[in-house]
């Protein structure tokens, strides 16, 4: 559970969504292209849980940026993901829940 106040995960949230939109365009398109199709605006809901800190919502790398939560599944290979992906020059990754629900990723 997240020990910060509810303040201080607002103020995540505002953060985190500055960085979104004026360092990390295509994460941003990606919000913006699930929110249009297969999310709507769930799409919007999964960003903000993940930036309160909630994991398995929403997780983003994109020019030396992160945003959100790391996937539960994923955490202790993230070091190692992001590491490969860095040696094969991904530009960003982006993961979503499967299907929707802050449950999976794909």
């Amino acid at each position: 559970m997240d020990s910060r106040t509810e303040q201080e995960q607002a103020a995540a949230v505002a953060k985190g969504l500055a960085t979104i939109k004026a360092h990390m365009p295509q994460t941003y398109a990606d919000i913006q292209a699930k929110a249009k199709g297969s999310l709507g605006n769930e799409a919007f809901a999964l960003v903000r849980r993940s930036l309160r800190g909630e994991p398995n919502c929403f997780y983003a790398i994109e020019g030396g940026h992160v945003v959100g939560a790391p996937f539960m599944d994923m955490a202790a290979n993230l070091e190692e993901v992001i590491t490969l992906g860095l040696a094969f020059g991904i530009g960003f990754m982006i993961v979503w829940p499967t299907g929707g629900s802050a449950h999976g990723t794909h």
